[in-house]
Order: C-alpha cells, then structure tokens, then sequence
C-alpha cells in the first residue's frame, strides 16, 4: 500500500525550500500557535501538577533559540510529564519530559492508491503527526525544603530536562 503526502502538506507545515531529511526538520521549526502540557495520572505524587508553571519555562526557553508563539503557526508544542514516586515513604520520583512538535495533516493531503485506506482516511478526516520530538528521563530525592512544604525537587528536574531539550533542539538546528 502506498501512502505518501501531498507536496501541498510540505509547503505550509514547514516552509521547506528543499528535500526534507529527518535532521532538516529543526532547522525549519520557526514558530508554534501554542503550547499543552500533559501530565500522568501519578505525576502529583512527585508536586508535578502547574501546568503554566512548565508552559511559560517552555516559552521562554524558546524564544531564547529563535522559536516564536505565532497563531499562524500549525505545529503545536506538547510536553507531556510523567512521574512516579517510589522507594521508602515515596522519597524518589522518575520523571520522564518530553517535547514534541505536532500538527494534524488533512485527509485532503493524503495520496494513495488503496480505496480502502483512501475510504478510511476520508471517514478519519485528519490525523495528528509529530514533526520532531525530544525527550529525557531522569530521577530525583525528594528533598524536603527547610521551611516545610511539598519538595520542588522534581518540578526543578523537569525545568533541567527542558532545558537540555531546548539546548540539544538548538544544536540540531544549526
């Protein structure tokens, strides 16, 4: 079955002037119309739960390598979260980030030469698809601050772990 996309679809996603390699993608993420965050059901456990805590820290360390909030922009920007407390009284968390950019292709602009997929595609209508995607894994000590209260231990990984995704998108587009 041959499934391959319109020139149409190119064009506006990325603004590509030549053949698109899966290294290229980088360099041509501009912009994004907004950004979701998504956590687990269990990242609570681990204080992960300010959704615009982890968007603005997101926005903000990607307007320092260039990449805009533009609301004409396709691509969407999801980091999704997850973690999980383990170990004696839930002291440690694994945390698993990761930063994807995506947007949804239309059944419009998806050749094939199958009626069956090309049926399925039209009751489908369009279909969501990650352009470039980043990720890090780490664990942390649930660290009791002096003053009491719920560790930021694991909110301070998650603020590294984007960071070390934004550094390693910005390396990938030079």
């Amino acid at each position: 079955m041959k499934i391959s996309l319109a020139a149409a679809v190119l064009t506006p996603l990325l603004m590509m002037a030549g053949p698109a390699t899966a290294q290229s993608v980088p360099a041509e993420i501009t912009a994004y119309n907004t950004i979701l965050v998504n956590f687990n059901e269990t990242a609570a456990e681990c204080n992960l739960k300010d959704e615009a805590m982890f968007r603005d820290h997101v926005r903000d360390k990607l307007a320092e390598i260039g990449i805009t909030e533009n609301p004409e922009s396709v691509l969407t920007v999801n980091l999704g979260i997850s973690a999980k407390s383990f170990g004696v009284r839930g002291t440690r968390c694994t945390t698993q980030t990761v930063l994807a950019f995506n947007t949804l292709l239309t059944s419009e602009n998806i050749v094939t030469d199958n009626p069956g997929v090309r049926d399925a595609i039209d009751r489908l209508k369009e279909f969501p698809v990650t352009v470039h995607r980043l990720g890090r894994f780490g664990v942390q000590a649930q660290v009791q601050p002096p003053a009491g209260g719920e560790s930021t231990s694991s909110q301070e990984g998650v603020f590294e772990m984007i960071d070390l995704m934004v550094a390693k998108l910005d390396e990938q587009r030079q």
